[in-house]
């Protein structure tokens, strides 16, 4: 392995579980294409880089940032959804960056390039993905909560437009630093597939986005493992190992599906994370998680626990759309 690919292992482990923690919560926000979309918006970026003999990794955030500043606010000013504003600017950006992108440029920009990776590109990916994890962590549960109901999350005292703007912040942020691995084109998927795959397998909002970020080591470190033993192209290899992931966490779902309680998983995650907030403001909790055996599916085990029948009318409402609308808590 050269030394350049040596760097660019060790960027690709970091920037891969950021990337998968952070698609996590653009899963749950339904918004996967969305970090495709931004990827395109960074083109532009890199080409001014080019062009004038500057970092390109500084040209794309800048394009990156002000995309984001720019669908956060016409999100609050108008009735159009964020991904409608970043598709305009994603279609908008993409055509200007081929056109001002030189072509003997232009293929590494849309498919990275490992072997161009330096120590600085290495230990600012590093550094820069930790700073993402923390600051995920950070907001999370809030993200969660907006998901849920931007009128419960007021109530507990969440700021949503601010959650919003971070959250794109951190989509930004990761779109950025992993456009060096896979490029312009393949970066939403080193975001989106990792997050994708593991959702039919996670059963709490904790293990899903840790699982998230694990694959997302597993893609990238692996594609670029083979990338250096095969000679191919790092970001296409990365994106395939993702791919075979996620098939092999399609199986590995509806096996565990057929043996699945209904009364089991994320809805009591979420139920916890509505009620750890309103613990903190010091609001009265929405529902009693207890530990009396629930229910009995055909050759399944009993459930371990409950929401409380009292306060279930309560609870429902909040997360029935979300539950249901997402897709996420599955009984079959």
């Amino acid at each position: 392995m050269t030394e350049s690919a040596a760097y660019g292992l060790v960027a690709g482990i970091f920037v891969g579980f950021a990337a998968g923690y952070v698609g996590s919560l653009m899963v749950l926000k339904r918004m996967a294409l969305v970090g495709d979309a931004l990827s395109h918006v960074a083109l532009p970026g890199l080409a001014l880089g080019i062009l004038f003999n500057f970092n390109p990794f500084l040209g794309a955030f800048a394009f990156l940032f002000a995309a984001a500043i720019l669908t956060w606010y016409i999100e609050r000013t108008t009735r159009l959804f964020p991904e409608s504003i970043i598709g305009v600017l994603f279609v908008t950006a993409l055509a200007v960056g081929i056109l001002i992108t030189p072509e003997v440029d232009l293929l590494e920009a849309l498919f990275g390039d490992i072997t161009t990776v330096t120590l600085v590109d290495a230990l600012l990916a590093v550094g820069i993905s930790v700073l993402i994890v923390f600051v995920s962590r950070l907001v999370y549960r809030r993200v969660v909560l907006s998901i849920l109901s931007e009128e419960l999350a007021r109530s507990t005292g969440v700021n949503v437009a601010l959650v919003n703007f971070v959250y794109l912040l951190l989509v930004t942020v990761v779109v950025a630093v992993g456009i060096k691995i896979v490029g312009t084109v393949l970066v939403g998927a080193l975001v989106i597939v990792p997050a994708a795959a593991m959702k039919n397998v996670s059963r709490s909002l904790s293990s899903y986005a840790l699982l998230s970020g694990l694959t997302g080591i597993a893609s990238a470190g692996s594609g670029i493992l083979l990338a250096d033993y095969l000679r191919l192209p790092a970001g296409p290899l990365v994106v395939t190992v993702g791919t075979v992931i996620f098939a092999g966490a399609l199986v590995a779902g509806w096996i565990a599906s057929r043996q699945a309680c209904p009364g089991d998983g994320v809805l009591f995650a979420i139920a916890g994370v509505v009620d750890s907030v309103a613990a903190v403001r010091g609001r009265a909790p929405l529902a009693r998680v207890t530990h009396r055996p629930a229910c009995l599916l055909s050759g399944a085990a009993p459930c371990p626990r409950e929401i409380g029948m009292e306060r279930w009318s309560t609870i429902r409402i909040w997360m029935s759309r979300f539950t249901m609308s997402s897709g996420f808590w599955r009984t079959s």
